[in-house]
């Protein structure tokens, strides 16, 4: 152990196995490969460039651990020196965490660390065999205890689950257990109309707006009903976090079959990732020669790679890699005037996404288009006027407590609403562009996956305002703006059955509205609300 020199390269490797440790039901495999075949490259790499300046392995193998240690703890220590400051009120603390002054000196401070330790081992006279032996059984330890932690976790949980089999499989055989859900075989029209799926993320209902944020929407839903909309002006989500709401949604049926056979203690997003990405509605569409269109949203839950048409404006971050980011002082240096920041990329990736609706009418073919717009959820990128917005914070989808234990319930409404203000702007000059530029009158949908969560605590129902997170915008366009099948509660699970049953033949049963609540930890012990949301009192 004194001899062989493995830390370097298991500390290089950590960071990128950690994060997808933590999230295997959400990032694949495949996503971590290349980061860490990068980290192991540029560890090897700084070792060599230092074994030339310093003349011994051992010592450039223990200042490449320093760095990296120090690299990649530093976006774990500004979090917290932010919760501290934020929550003791310490002012000189939070000007060093919420400040690019103070950051660069945070940054000044870290640089003379490394250059400490630096000098300290080229003055040195020890042979660091013993440092050898003791960062190798750090580094192994690290590895061990994360892929332990990891497989207790799977074995628990498979353990507490109905059925052993792969994920997939149960899936399939949901959709042929429910007799409600099958797929069935609809005859064919010779124009059928494209369909727009445009959800935004945390977009709560118009009343909600009114009593909790003090924003009146009037104005944005009347332009809607002055093109033809349909505003539900009572409904409500059926699930309140946004994967559990897409995958009901795309299969149009609540999720009880699904938890009956995973069972409630699940904690694992993949089940929800394998039925947005595999859903019975595209299966539906295909059948009928629709083509699926599909925007990038960066997110890798509702991010459909796999979509006959993948579209996306360029190079920039996922999910995986923003998280990978955010352990570094990377993103300080991103935030400077000249370099393009996490934000930045986000703010662009939105606005593609909403200027480029238009496009897919040029597609011959019908056309299914689902683009995810992660607004006016937070983080808040926009202000009233589209001006861009810098928050002083690591850049993440924090939303509830997560974000109310950074920034006061008066800041999170304040930057809603100007970011919804904004957002209006932009989607009316999309859905008019849209509208005016399709030769066949294409159906639209405009939701939201659930609403805001200023009041919401994803540890808690009791701590949890349900009426602001569950209501949502939910706003129908049909070509021949024919409403008779809607209804002001309709709720997303009955948008695809009201829609394939008009323009597929189908013959789905409309199901009862009804909402669920589930805290983040686990996230399929669902909690009806259902008389909660339709009281008129938030």
């Amino acid at each position: 152990m004194k001899k062989i020199i493995l830390h370097p390269l298991l500390f290089a490797i950590f960071p990128a196995l950690s994060i997808y440790l933590n999230n295997t039901g959400i990032v694949t495999f495949n996503e971590v490969v290349t980061p860490i075949i990068i980290l192991l490259f540029l560890a090897i790499l700084l070792w060599s460039l230092l074994f030339r300046l310093l003349g011994s392995w051992h010592k450039s193998a223990f200042l490449v651990s320093v760095f990296l240690i120090l690299f990649f703890s530093f976006g774990h220590l500004l979090p917290a020196l932010h919760l501290l400051a934020y929550a003791k009120q310490w002012t000189s603390l939070g000007f060093l965490v919420s400040t690019q002054l103070g950051l660069s000196l945070l940054l000044l401070i870290w640089f003379a660390v490394l250059g400490i330790a630096f000098i300290a081992t080229m003055k040195s006279s020890s042979s660091f065999l013993q440092i050898t032996s003791l960062l190798n059984v750090m580094s192994i330890a690290v590895i061990v205890i994360s892929i332990g932690t990891w497989s207790w976790k799977e074995i628990s949980q498979s353990l507490g689950t109905s059925e052993t089999d792969s994920f997939s499989e149960v899936w399939e055989g949901i959709s042929r257990k429910d007799q409600s859900i099958e797929i069935s075989s609809p005859s064919k029209t010779d124009s059928l109309p494209d369909i727009y799926y445009i959800i935004l993320d945390g977009y709560g209902r118009s009343d909600i707006l009114k009593s909790l944020y003090n924003y009146d929407n009037t104005e944005f839903l009347s332009w809607l009903e002055e093109q033809g909309f349909y505003i539900a002006e009572r409904s409500h989500s059926n699930y309140s976090q946004t994967a559990l709401s897409l995958a009901s949604s795309f299969n149009f049926m609540y999720l009880d079959p699904v938890v009956e056979t995973i069972g409630e203690e699940t904690s694992s997003r993949h089940p929800m990732r394998l039925m947005i990405h595999d859903n019975l509605l595209f299966q539906h569409l295909r059948d009928n020669g629709y083509t699926i269109l599909a925007f990038s949203t960066c997110s890798t839950l509702t991010d459909l790679k796999d979509a006959d048409i993948y579209i996306t404006h360029g190079s920039q971050p996922s999910e995986f890699q923003n998280e990978l980011l955010n352990t570094t002082p990377i993103p300080i240096f991103l935030n400077l005037p000249f370099l393009k920041s996490q934000y930045d990329y986000h703010r662009e990736n939105i606005l593609f996404t909403i200027q480029h609706l238009k496009d897919a009418a040029e597609i011959e073919t019908p056309v299914f288009v689902f683009a995810y717009v992660m607004v006016p959820h937070p983080p808040f990128v926009f202000g009233v006027s589209g001006e861009p917005i810098q928050p002083d914070r690591k850049f993440d989808f924090s939303d509830g407590t997560i974000l109310t234990t950074v920034m006061s319930q008066e800041e999170y409404v304040k930057g809603y609403r100007n970011q919804l203000a904004y957002i209006n702007s932009q989607i009316k000059i999309s859905i008019q562009e849209l509208l005016l530029g399709s030769d066949n009158p294409p159906i639209v949908i405009l939701q939201g996956d659930h609403g805001p969560g200023s009041m919401l605590d994803y540890m808690s129902i009791e701590n949890s305002n349900v009426l602001e997170r569950m209501s949502i915008l939910n706003a129908y366009y049909f070509p021949d703006q024919i409403y008779k099948d809607l209804y002001p509660e309709i709720s997303p699970v009955n948008t695809f059955r009201v829609i394939l049953n008009r323009h597929l033949k189908t013959d789905y049963a409309i199901l009862e509205d009804r909402g669920y609540f589930s805290i983040l930890g686990r996230p399929y012990s669902f909690q009806d609300v259902t008389i909660s949301l339709r009281s008129d009192s938030p």
